[in-house]
């Protein structure tokens, strides 16, 4: 994939102050201590600022939603940025903070003639379940199970909020699906949404099958490590692994890795009154492909994503080691994936006050060797969440989940095509539900077993046009 060149004056200008947010942000080679940073947030809030952490009185519906937020006089965009974390950190990751787009299209597409043309996942925050449509918006398929379907009774405290949507979805080829309730437990559900097995777990984030059918799954276990943090119990990540039928095999502690390795300074950057200290958020196991295109990867290993470090790591589960990693090109990534080039490429959620972008870069060096960051007439930004997808035509999936968009591009940066999440909720639909995922499926992947349109799906598609 080759550069996208663009110069305009805004773009110029947007440069510049990314640069002055990296310089400052900068210090020594390392990012300025996060102490600093939380404390710059504490006084964001401070000022004048309340994060809606309970719905208004017009009650939103359960689930998760992005609101639209009053912007504060004089506060810079840094600042703004700061307070928006603030939101992030009190909400447990429940609410979003970014403006939804007034579009009542749910489906546009700008270069038919250059989609990848198959169907595609759907997991969104309004509601437990998912939707496979087609490039028009139709929806072939829906699953959905309710948290109380599957463990009725139980009492999760503060997890309540985390019971009204899936965070990440697996398609198996018969039409089940393997869907995580975010650091509560993960379900199967065969093609009609009937349970088929169910784990109570703090599964979260993110789901990986490899071809024998074996399952990882990135899980939170509380953990007393005096030598990370002598006072607080930390929230250790583990890559866990599960048998088809969701019995663990193994479970391997990612603080453990990153202390037996070279990168153990990273641990310099925990900060000590947080016991969430890595928040990983992506898990990818290496292929027998992928292995041979990254020398350092061997099949089996995974790459994760320490979301609070801006670090990604290649693991060697057997070992217990971090074999690879790479720190500060990216603030709170997400969705690291390596490309056919055997180049990685991310979800950089701040790359600079207010923008997200895509960023792709060289492992041998660290060396960004293509970023997109949308246009000066629509940038796309996501604090959090979000993810992009390698398609095999060359072209990328972009999902910026807080935005409730995703969006293909080709290798020039062109528009191709554009799902703008339907679900809306509050005064004058000033509420968008998050978009968790939008995976593109491979275009042989079998799906005999999913539900035609109905004369009344398309009629509403179509309605929307």
């Amino acid at each position: 994939m080759q550069s996208v060149k663009r110069w305009h004056l805004s773009g110029t200008i947007l440069g510049a102050a990314c640069a002055l947010f990296f310089a400052v942000g900068f210090k020594g080679g390392a990012w300025i201590s996060e102490t600093i940073f939380r404390a710059e947030t504490n006084a964001a809030v401070a000022r004048n600022f309340s994060p809606p952490i309970t719905p208004p009185s017009t009650a939103l519906p359960s689930g998760r939603w992005n609101p639209l937020h009053s912007s504060t006089s004089g506060v810079t965009p840094l600042g703004r940025q700061l307070e928006e974390l603030s939101v992030i950190n009190a909400l447990g990751y429940l609410d979003g903070t970014q403006v939804p787009q007034q579009n009542s299209l749910s489906v546009s597409r700008p270069a038919p003639e250059k989609e990848y043309n198959s169907l595609t996942l759907v997991v969104s925050g309004h509601a437990p379940g998912a939707q496979l449509i087609d490039l028009h918006g139709n929806v072939i398929h829906k699953w959905g199970c309710t948290f109380d379907d599957v463990w009725p009774g139980r009492d999760v405290g503060v997890g309540e909020p985390q019971k009204h949507f899936w965070r990440r979805v697996h398609l198996y080829p018969d039409g089940s699906v393997l869907a995580i309730f975010e650091y509560l437990g993960a379900v199967k559900l065969d093609v009609n949404s009937r349970i088929i097995w169910a784990k109570e777990n703090s599964f979260n984030h993110d789901i990986a099958v490899t071809d024998d059918g074996m399952i990882y799954m990135l899980e939170q276990k509380p953990t007393a490590r005096p030598a990370v943090n002598p006072e607080l119990k930390i929230m250790d990540d583990h890559v866990t692994r599960l048998t088809p039928d969701g019995a663990i095999i193994d479970s391997v502690s990612l603080v453990d890795c990153v202390l037996s390795s070279p990168c153990r300074t990273l641990m310099d950057r925990v900060l000590l009154e947080t016991a969430d200290i890595f928040h990983s958020n992506t898990l990818k196991v290496i292929t027998q492909e992928q292995a041979r295109v990254w020398p350092v990867a061997k099949p089996g290993m995974v790459l994760v994503s320490f979301r609070e470090l801006h670090t990604i790591a290649l693991i060697d589960q057997h070992d217990k080691k971090v074999v690879w990693w790479s720190s500060d090109v990216t603030r709170y990534q997400h969705e690291p994936i390596v490309t056919p080039r055997g180049t990685i490429m991310m979800f950089d959620n701040i790359w600079c006050p207010g923008r997200s972008r895509v960023v792709e870069i060289d492992p041998s060096n660290n060396a960004i060797v293509w970023q997109y960051s949308g246009t000066p007439q629509q940038p796309f930004y996501s604090l959090t969440c979000s993810m992009v997808q390698y398609l095999p035509n060359g072209n990328l999936m972009v999902t910026s989940s807080d935005e409730g968009r995703a969006f293909s591009i080709d290798v020039k940066g062109k528009l191709i095509w554009e799902y703008v999440n339907p679900h809306r909720a509050g005064p004058n639909d000033a509420f968008i539900a998050t978009l968790f995922q939008c995976t593109r499926l491979p275009k042989d992947f079998p799906t005999h077993w999913a539900d035609p349109p109905t004369n009344a799906d398309q009629a509403k598609t179509a309605s929307l046009r």
